[in-house]
């Protein structure tokens, strides 16, 4: 059985403050002064936008020394509530029955973006390189298709095999067929960060925003129709977007970690906040996110419970084993396995895929 931790909130601590005021979102964020299209009509045009990405990626490019020792020496004073058997009074507390590999190393450093296609093969962005790489299920690495410019961050499949991938810093969604050739889908967005294909193939994407009125989550036909499914609402800095495959979509806020339903318009919070959050995936019930800052993983269910999967809180490392001993170095993606059982997760500093096995 998991550990379930009702989280109410988390106080993040000076140091730590200060370091997440100094970064800027882990999967390209451009300042605020970014020239952006405004993306609230219907049809967006091309837009130019002015500033370059080299001062955020230079704040991405911090050392995962440096991260790890702001971590321990601020170190976070929560209050939660802890349902469970066990004693402890970490997250880390107690065998679940996980287990974590190691898939492929050095993927995509700088990684920003994971997701399976049907055949089970993982492919990972790099917010740096813009460059998109493939790993078989078997670790084989190679490379799958380079952007223009700009950042390769959340993507997803449609039904046809066509991946859909974010570029924040450029403002575009690009669209790859399965033989690699690269195709701007749209243009001129306000930092398209996370993307979630639904049932019928709309793309729901999570913006980061960074022109009035800033982050939201679109909805975008296949025809490439835009429309806006939810905006304000406690919505900022908008990165992960997930959904259940029957309508219900999901997003997070990057910098503060609240995690909402955005169904049919409605804003809703289920998870409380306390911690950076990327990109997150929902599968069976749950919501799976990694914290890059806590390097842990974990799940939400849809009443508000988090569950621990993986990890030592704030402790970088490589290591593999089971769930509560190893080790993650900013974990930032995920995905899991068609059969529910293998979750899949990028790591920004090492680039490396890791596989969990849930063991359920």
């Amino acid at each position: 059985m998991y550990n379930v931790i009702k989280t109410h909130s988390f106080v993040l601590l000076g140091t730590l403050v200060a370091l997440l005021s100094g970064c800027g979102a882990e999967n390209g964020a451009q300042n605020t002064s970014s020239s952006a299209a405004s993306n609230g009509g219907s049809s967006l045009t091309s837009s130019s936008l002015t500033s370059s990405s080299a001062d955020t990626q230079s704040s991405l490019a911090k050392s995962s020394s440096e991260t790890s020792s702001a971590i321990s020496s601020s170190g976070t004073s929560s209050s939660i509530d802890i349902v469970s058997s066990s004693s402890a009074s970490s997250w880390d507390n107690g065998n679940n029955g996980t287990m974590v590999t190691t898939l492929a190393t050095a993927a995509a450093v700088s990684g920003d973006g994971l997701t399976l296609d049907k055949d089970g093969n993982v492919f990972v962005g790099t917010s740096k390189g813009h460059t998109i790489y493939r790993v078989t299920p078997s670790g084989t690495i190679t490379l799958f298709a380079t952007l223009a410019s700009g950042s390769a961050n959340g993507s997803d499949f449609d039904s046809k095999g066509n991946l859909f991938v974010a570029n924040e810093s450029a403002g575009i969604i690009h669209k790859i067929s399965p033989d690699g050739t690269v195709s701007d889908f749209l243009t001129g967005l306000d930092g398209p960060a996370g993307i979630y294909i639904d049932e019928a193939d709309n793309l729901i994407v999570g913006m980061f925003g960074y022109a009035a009125p800033a982050a939201k989550v679109l909805k975008i036909t296949p025809e490439g129709a835009i429309s806006t499914l939810a905006s304000d609402g406690g919505l900022t800095t908008v990165v992960g977007v997930a959904g259940d495959g029957n309508g219900r979509y999901f997003a997070a806020n990057f910098y503060t970690g609240e995690i909402f339903e955005v169904t049919g318009g409605q804003v809703k919070q289920i998870g409380a906040g306390g911690t950076r959050v990327n990109h997150i995936k929902y599968s069976n019930g749950y919501i799976y996110t990694p914290h890059p800052l806590t390097q842990e993983i974990v799940r939400l269910d849809l009443l508000g419970n988090f569950e621990f999967i993986a990890g030592i809180k704030s402790v970088i490392g490589t290591a593999d084993g089971a769930g509560a001993t190893a080790t993650f170095s900013r974990p930032n993606s995920i995905d899991i396995s068609a059969d529910g059982k293998t979750l899949f997760v990028l790591e920004f500093v090492t680039g490396n895929v890791r596989a969990i096995s849930l063991g359920q």
